[in-house]
């Protein structure tokens, strides 16, 4: 059985690998959660990525971070700062969330159209130009990583 400072030492020696596109972020959302963790709460990570596939926003859950706050998810913290940043931009629907656990009910019917993709291979909405219809359905498609936390 791995322990917390097991997953830390995989998540600081892990490269990515460049034949599975969203290898990369699946870490970084990794790395999120760990981080979500070492405060004391959850550990899910959530990174917001534009139509291009750059990353707008990250954060991680912090519903246990400095004092008691149910509605503080890693996805409303990740969209609550988009937001607050960038007030003038309405509609987020070529956008992808991405995240290291699957939406709960109130995180999911937050991002208003665009795609959630949780590891594991959840795609709780539909596809964006970034992440098609079928990528999370698709054998092998899962990044890499994902894959290796997997048993």
């Amino acid at each position: 059985m791995s322990t917390i400072d097991d997953l830390q030492a995989f998540l600081d020696t892990y490269v990515p690998s460049e034949a599975f596109a969203h290898d990369a972020l699946a870490w970084r959302v990794c790395e999120l959660a760990y981080a979500a963790n070492r405060h004391g709460t959850y550990g899910v990570g959530t990174m917001l990525m534009d139509e291009t596939g750059r990353v707008v926003a990250e954060g991680h859950n912090r519903v246990y971070v400095g004092g008691y706050r149910s509605d503080l998810h890693a996805e409303m913290v990740v969209m609550n700062g988009f937001e607050q940043q960038h007030a003038e931009r309405q509609d987020l629907s070529t956008y992808t969330l991405l995240s290291s656990l699957e939406p709960c009910p109130m995180c999911m019917t937050r991002p208003h159209g665009n795609s959630i993709l949780a590891l594991g291979g959840f795609e709780t909405s539909t596809g964006t130009p970034m992440i098609p219809d079928s990528a999370a359905t698709t054998p092998g498609s899962v990044p890499r990583f994902s894959n290796q936390l997997e048993g």
